[in-house]
């Protein structure tokens, strides 16, 4: 079985979210292609899974890294064994009242051969999907199980960073996922990009840890406080 990692990043990103992503997937000894286009994300990831020659190919941002090479491996062996995929839980609350909770393409591991069977959904938006949300759509009407890595705390909220997930709870700047992965969010700002290289450091220190962190099970009011 043949696995591949993949991340876009734009040219006017900031380059320390790829070094440090970079560094962190060295410091694991996992291979990444990390591309650096102006792509559109989601017809970008469709001409991925389209082209490949992999049979799973794990989906990361740029601005999300795993806490260990487990994660990885655990998230590339679901999709293998179950021949489906996992990702982590995201909802689009500009989307069907954020009532839908689906495998979003910041860490999301997707056996090929499932997409190919569940009709080559397209990753690109659309009136009722974010980026790969129609993937989880697909899934769910044809009754096909797939995994999403629930958020267990995040660093901060702000003014655009604090999302509710269903009725699940809330995710904001800086969530970890399941205990396995970071995904950082809104990495267009400077201050966001510095905790992200906080973050990657103390994980190459094998010194990351979610002390001091808020509980994406608190409610906002918490949150905010």
């Amino acid at each position: 079985m043949q696995a591949e990692i993949h991340s876009l990043s734009w040219p006017n990103a900031d380059p320390r979210l790829a070094e440090h992503q970079a560094a962190v997937f060295r410091h694991f000894s996992l291979p990444i292609k990390q591309h650096f286009a102006r792509h559109d994300h989601g017809s970008w990831m469709d001409e991925i899974l389209t082209h490949s020659q992999a049979d799973v190919v794990l989906f990361v941002d740029n601005d999300c890294v795993p806490l260990s090479r487990g994660a990885v491996i655990e998230a590339i062996r679901f999709a293998i064994q179950h021949q489906s995929f996992l990702g982590v839980a995201q909802s689009s609350n500009h989307l069907n009242n954020g009532s839908h909770i689906f495998a979003a393409p910041a860490f999301l591991a997707v056996w090929r051969r499932c997409w190919d069977e569940l009709g080559r959904p397209s990753c690109r938006p659309s009136q009722r999907s974010d980026v790969a949300e129609e993937l989880s759509w697909r899934a769910e009407e044809r009754g096909h199980a797939y995994r999403a890595w629930y958020p267990g705390f995040y660093h901060h909220p702000s003014h655009e960073g604090l999302w509710r997930l269903g009725n699940y709870g809330h995710y904001g700047i800086g969530t970890v996922f399941a205990d396995r992965v970071f995904h950082l969010f809104q990495g267009r700002f400077a201050k966001n990009v510095d905790l992200f290289v906080q973050v990657c450091d103390a994980i190459l220190n094998d010194a990351f840890c979610t002390s001091g962190m808020r509980s994406c099970l608190d409610g906002p009011e918490a949150a905010q406080g």
